[in-house]
């Protein structure tokens, strides 16, 4: 990597305040003189945001330029690592905190941490500990530029027609044994084709118009999504050492048990079958009126808020399981 590459890329990290992590390939020169830098990010909705950065970064820095790039989650892992074995990597790119470790093993990934002392980084303004997630044998393999949040996202209405202060959610417990208070609230929330909740005896698990959740199926190994804010709760931990453990503990009887309350919850009617999953998102379904619950992350609130939805959403606090009031990442 050129030092004029160092410069840009540390610049960046710092200027715009990115999470990311930096590659070891190299720049490429713009048609006008300057230094490009490659960005690559999977999330079209923070794009804009990111874009606005990028524009401010090269009013700071006329010689250079950031060249944006933006993929599909899904895609953006297969692009990344292709990419780093052909040697023809982005220079910067937002990671996460699951995957920065194969990087980081690697080598293919720039310490940061002669820039953070350099440039005089005070790391205290973020979270506590948020930015030691970065950090192995004393190298800084990147910075934070946010945090996932997880919240329980809620149809107003619905709740309210079947009586459920929606202020309440903020105090809702759960555990795998009965589903706590949450799942009295999703039972309420599941109307049938009759108009009948959960609740009711003569409730027709067969025939329902209305889930009361609406899962997330398509949550790999991770559950950031579902599952893994549960198991979290349950106690549930992934790893014997996290981020950097050997040991996987996906045999721990919290998660099964996590894992057997979601499939309660199919066999009560309150939520869909895996087999009966629509290929459209969970969030399009909520909005649609055909779930009234999900969960959702902070990077998903403006789907629920934007000008073109028609219904009102709510966010509250996620439950208190066994373990606390806990999420995946």
């Amino acid at each position: 990597m050129r030092p004029r590459h160092l410069r840009a890329g540390a610049a960046l990290l710092c200027l715009a305040a990115l999470t990311t992590l930096v590659s070891c390939g190299s720049s490429d020169e713009a048609g006008d003189g300057r230094t490009t830098v490659d960005y690559w990010l999977w999330d079209d909705l923070q794009l804009p945001a990111y874009q606005e950065c990028a524009t401010a970064f090269e009013k700071a820095n006329p010689d250079i330029a950031v060249r944006i790039t933006q993929t599909a989650w899904n895609q953006y892992w297969q692009n990344l690592t292709t990419q780093l074995v052909s040697g023809e990597a982005p220079d910067v790119w937002t990671n996460q905190a699951t995957y920065y470790p194969q990087f980081a093993a690697g080598n293919q990934l720039l310490d940061l941490q002669p820039y953070v002392e350099r440039d005089g980084l005070d790391v205290s303004a973020y979270q506590a500990g948020l930015a030691d997630t970065w950090v192995k044998d004393d190298k800084r393999y990147g910075l934070p530029k946010d945090w996932d949040t997880m919240a329980v996202v809620y149809n107003t209405g619905m709740l309210k027609r079947q009586g459920v202060d929606p202020a309440a959610l903020n105090d809702l417990t759960w555990n795998p044994a009965d589903g706590g208070t949450l799942e009295q609230v999703i039972a309420r929330a599941t109307v049938d084709s009759e108009g009948r909740n959960g609740l009711d005896p003569a409730f027709d698990k067969d025939h329902v118009e209305v889930y009361g959740f609406l899962p997330e199926w398509a949550d790999g190994a991770q559950g950031q999504n579902g599952w893994g804010n549960f198991a979290a709760a349950n106690g549930f931990e992934y790893l014997d050492k996290n981020p950097w453990g050997t040991h996987y503990k996906f045999d721990d009887p919290r998660l099964a048990e996590t894992v057997s309350w979601f499939r309660h919850l199919i066999d009560k009617g309150y939520a869909p079958r895996l087999d009966q999953q629509s290929s459209v998102a969970r969030t399009e379904l909520l909005i649609a009126g055909k779930g009234a619950m999900s969960l959702a992350g902070s990077f998903t609130v403006s789907s629920f808020t934007g000008p073109k939805v028609k219904q009102d959403f709510g966010f509250a606090a996620m439950p208190v399981g066994p373990a606390g009031r806990k999420s995946a990442l």
